[in-house]
């Protein structure tokens, strides 16, 4: 630890002589006044700041000056953290530091964050005693600052956390993570009046795969066929429901989902290859899970859970609470883990089926701890950079006018670590019950997952929206995927640039509905790199339905689509009626179902 921090000393060009007197320091001192206020450094507190000496205790006692909202902050020097820091705001106050950490660049205000901890925060703007709605503190200023970690860390705490927080400024700070696992970098909980400026999250996420490759191990798959072989016994039968991705040489990423088990070298997938793929590397995407309303017992598609897992944050998605047709995600923390039993700190409040995507430690997560007046509110980004993380970029839970106008979230690119890793990327996005809008935003890397890059599940009032989205995507992969929304709300995307990789006949669902769909959905135009294909589907999934079983058609259920397969015209606009063979769309115009 000591080569490492010396290391990293040396790399910022820190230079020893800075504070002269820092060791002897135990007041604060002026280093020049703004207005009435005079600024103080943690080396007034005895920090060393070299990234070598423990300067947890100097930090939180000039945080703790800070707070008497007497002084203005300033930082320069790496210092090392061996424990939360509470800078929770009992008075206003400002840190100003001297420039943010970007790889290849020396110097600025950086905290080392060198202690394992899932549960807890480097940097923790939570009332100790008290976090209620009630007690929010004062607004607090973070600009030009870095967190970064030792690279040892197996449980590294969340970088920085809001929690029942009003009025927090982040400007211009870069969380870098790159430990041994990866977890949360920041956290934004019940908080409200929350700005977020050029905040760039390096190396975060946690990921647990189904499976890892083998080294060595390789797939074949004909184009035109259904049929995955492995090189070598590799696949058994709880595989069936997981992701896969491809990658030949020369060829696009081709992602399927695993339908039926043969034999180890064997499986069936969901859709025909559009590639030919000989002796390709591949990857898998994440364990996946299942719950019963009212129990705390998470069952994993697969046992890749340990107990250093314990303290993590766990989302399982479609096992929050219902509205209708409407599922949330149960958001908890892992409190024991015995092979693929995982025991939550929380009870699902609907049971989840066998496939439910579980994500842990997402690289950001804006949540509310509860409804009502404690909802996280007025949340605005401006410039969010998720860098190369694994599992899923960015969650936002129960929140109300959370609001980012730039994004962009890259996730592990497995172009490069196809196979060798277990940080895989999950989602990019996933919105639930949220009132959230996106503004311009670029998603980039690999997201092992055919539900869609960005999924947006569990919406009850409202919609959400989402502007420019460019970036690539996967062969078999939907952009946008829509799941247990309540109907009558909506989803509104804009313009989808470079919408899919595509060939072969495969036509990407640029947005992917299951049964319980969404009240409407409003694309805008779509650019996307075509090769025997003209126009990409706008709608990729409807519920299917006989005749027979049709809902009600009424103004209520105006706009809805099913597709049906025994319909006895397929004339466009005629009444849907059932004795016939045809496939068509059966529309609601309020009045009855028509054909479409």
């Amino acid at each position: 630890m000591r080569r490492l921090a010396l290391s990293l000393a040396a790399l910022f060009l820190l230079r020893a002589d800075m504070y002269p007197d820092a060791g002897n320091a135990v007041k604060p001192q002026a280093q020049h006044n703004l207005g009435q206020m005079k600024s103080i450094v943690p080396q007034n507190y005895g920090a060393v700041g070299d990234g070598v000496a423990d300067d947890t205790a100097a930090v939180q006692a000039w945080i703790d000056a800070l707070k008497t909202g007497l002084y203005y902050g300033q930082c320069d020097g790496i210092f090392r953290l061996t424990a939360s820091i509470n800078a929770f705001p009992t008075k206003s106050y400002t840190i100003q530091g001297s420039g943010a950490f970007i790889t290849g660049q020396p110097g600025g205000c950086q905290f080392l964050v060198d202690y394992n901890d899932w549960t807890s925060a480097a940097i923790d703007i939570t009332n100790p005693s008290s976090p209620t709605n009630t007690n929010r503190g004062f607004p607090a200023w973070w600009k030009d600052f870095s967190i970064v970690y030792n690279p040892a860390l197996t449980a590294p705490p969340i970088g920085f956390k809001a929690r029942y927080n009003s009025g927090l400024q982040m400007h211009n700070a870069t969380i870098m993570q790159y430990t041994v696992n990866w977890g949360t970098c920041l956290s934004i909980s019940s908080a409200w009046n929350t700005r977020l400026r050029d905040v760039r999250n390096v190396g975060c996420g946690g990921n647990i795969s189904a499976r890892v490759m083998p080294a060595g191990l390789t797939f074949t798959m004909a184009s035109g066929t259904s049929t995955l072989t492995s090189s070598a016994p590799f696949f058994d039968a709880a595989d069936v429901g997981t992701d896969m991705v491809l990658l030949s040489t020369g060829s696009p990423r081709e992602l399927f989902r695993i339908s039926a088990y043969t034999n180890p070298t064997t499986v069936t997938v969901n859709r025909n290859s559009s590639f030919n793929h000989t002796g390709t590397q591949g990857a898998m995407g994440a364990i996946t899970g299942s719950m019963t309303s009212g129990s705390p017992t998470l069952t994993l598609s697969h046992p890749n859970m340990t107990s250093n897992d314990i303290g993590r944050t766990v989302y399982v998605l479609g096992a929050g609470t219902t509205t209708g047709t409407a599922v949330g995600a149960l958001k908890s923390t892992i409190t024991a883990v015995s092979g693929s039993t995982v025991t939550l700190a929380n009870n699902a409040g609907t049971t989840a089926p066998a496939g439910s995507p579980v994500i842990i430690s997402p690289a950001m997560e804006v949540y509310s701890e509860n409804t009502g007046a404690a909802i996280t509110n007025d949340i605005r980004i401006d410039g969010l950079h998720s860098e190369f993380f694994g599992g899923t970029g960015l969650v936002i839970t129960d929140g109300v006018n959370v609001r980012a106008t730039t994004w962009k979230l890259h996730g592990m690119n497995n172009t490069t670590t196809i196979g060798q890793s277990n940080k895989e990327t999950q989602f990019q996005a996933v919105l639930v019950n949220t009132d959230t809008q996106l503004g311009q935003g670029e998603i980039e890397g690999t997201a092992i997952t055919t539900d869609g890059s960005i999924m947006i599940q569990g919406v009850t009032t409202g919609g959400n929206a989402i502007g420019t989205l460019g970036g690539g995507g996967l062969t078999g992969q939907s952009r946008v995927a829509l799941a247990k929304n309540l109907a009558n709300t909506g989803v509104s995307v804009g313009h989808i640039n470079g919408a899919g990789q595509i060939a072969n006949g495969w036509i990407p669902s640029m947005v992917k509905t299951d049964t319980t769909g969404i009240g409407f959905v409003a694309l805008g135009p779509i650019t996307t790199q075509l090769s025997t294909v003209q126009l990409p589907k706008l709608i990729g999934t409807l519920p299917t339905s006989t005749v027979a079983l049709l809902p009600a058609c009424s103004t209520s259920t105006e706009g809805r689509m099913y597709a049906v397969s025994d319909a006895n015209s397929a004339v466009f606009n005629a009444a849907v009626a059932a004795g016939g063979a045809n496939k068509v769309i059966a529309y609601c115009d309020g009045a009855g179902w028509k054909v479409h």
